[in-house]
């Protein structure tokens, strides 16, 4: 065979090395462009060339849980408040909650989109069915969710009413357009049947969903009744997983921690960006008689020991950490122009805004090609018909009766 007449060099000269190793590192950042784990940013006019930055990761748990509420007059919000209700209406959302390391105004250390992007969302859970489960708070971030897609109808919130006195009505909208993403509202005080719910069992085998959120709702209940609800809803939930594996789908599984009513809301008029101190002014201040407000703390612990117990035996699931993000935020609760002052729901959509947020953050980190295609090619077995009137005052009909 021929062999390579070139003359082999054993000892390169210095500026030869220089230039390999150059080429060599440009292979590389060629390579991890490509790949997305780094991009380019302008020299100065001076500079005559490009350098390439590498861009900070996802942020993790951690880095969001320890957040802070700042001011960011950028974000467009669809709703504001009127007596009882929201309105659809465009108006700015002053502050928004911000990872810890990204507060500062120099290079942030980790990457989160402060804003909802609509698109980024239908195109990750294209034809997904995304089952929320819980109390008038979940109905929150479930409205608030509806208007961050676009969706042309906006649910009022005597839908939700509505809902609860109708055992367990499930609230039903299509949005996304031809992505066809469903959303299904499950109303559950404390993830146990009563007067005006189903058991999470049932609203399981009714509508098979592709990702679950779920919260216990700002019901308290003594600890021994908490552990045993949750604990029966993460057996049904980590056997919903199970049949989405025997399906070949990943479904993702979110739980949301409890955020305690601010007593005398009314005095707050900016965010509190200290934990400790709203946690004091939760335990101390005068708290409505029976609510357990400053016992939601502890239990949020309980919850988040009994997930990680479930992950051993195969539960997978990411947290919103309601807890942190809604208790820095007493200003939210309070409507002046209403002259209502409700402490424990949300008179402006901040806190429901970055629940969502949050929700998509964790999605976009998670969510692989492969996933996305496997749910875009699956076929349920019951219809995903809108239920809401157009006009968004009223449920047009029970579509159980269908079933």
């Amino acid at each position: 065979p021929t062999s390579d007449l070139r003359p082999h060099r054993t000892h390169l000269p210095p500026f030869m090395q220089l230039r390999r190793a150059m080429v060599a590192i440009a292979a590389i950042l060629l390579f991890l462009v490509w790949h997305g784990t780094v991009g380019r940013t302008p020299l100065s006019r001076g500079g005559g060339g490009r350098e390439v930055a590498i861009k900070p990761p996802l942020c993790n748990r951690e880095a969001i849980r320890n957040g802070k509420w700042m001011k960011r007059v950028s974000q467009q919000v669809q709703y504001w408040p009127t007596p009882g209700n929201w309105i659809k209406r465009v108006a700015q959302q002053e502050y928004s909650w911000i990872p810890a390391g990204n507060t500062g105004n120099g290079t942030k250390s980790c990457q989160f989109q402060e804003v909802f992007n609509s698109t980024l969302f239908c195109n990750l859970m294209t034809n997904s069915v995304i089952m929320f489960i819980g109390d008038s708070i979940m109905w929150e971030q479930f409205e608030s969710l509806v208007v961050l897609v676009d969706s042309p109808i906006f649910p009022v919130r005597q839908i939700h009413i509505k809902a609860t006195k109708t055992k367990g009505l499930p609230v039903v909208m299509n949005v996304c357009g031809n992505d066809n993403v469903t959303l299904v509202f499950r109303s559950s005080r404390k993830l146990i049947p009563d007067d005006i719910t189903v058991s999470v069992n049932q609203m399981l085998a009714e509508y098979f969903p592709t990702a679950i959120v779920l919260n216990t709702g700002a019901h308290y209940q003594p600890d021994h009744d908490f552990v045993s609800n949750l604990d029966s809803t993460l057996h049904l939930v980590g056997g919903w997983q199970r049949t989405c594996r025997e399906r070949d789908l990943t479904c993702p599984f979110f739980w949301r921690t409890t955020a305690p009513g601010i007593p005398d809301c009314a005095s707050f008029t900016e965010p509190v960006n200290n934990i400790t101190k709203m946690e004091i002014h939760v335990a101390t201040a005068a708290n409505p008689a029976g609510w357990g407000w400053d016992k939601f703390w502890y239990q949020n612990d309980i919850a988040l020991h009994m997930l990680d117990l479930a992950k051993a035996e195969g539960l997978s699931y990411e947290i919103i950490d309601g807890y942190e993000i809604d208790i820095q935020r007493p200003d939210r609760h309070a409507c002046t122009k209403c002259k209502r002052y409700d402490c424990l729901h949300q008179y402006y959509p901040d806190v429901a805004n970055a629940h969502n947020i949050i929700f998509l953050h964790y999605l976009r980190a998670r969510r692989t090609a492969k996933d996305i295609a496997r749910v875009a090619n699956y076929r349920y077995n019951f219809s995903r018909v809108t239920n809401v009137q157009p006009d968004g005052m009223a449920v047009a009909f029970d579509p159980r009766d269908n079933m």
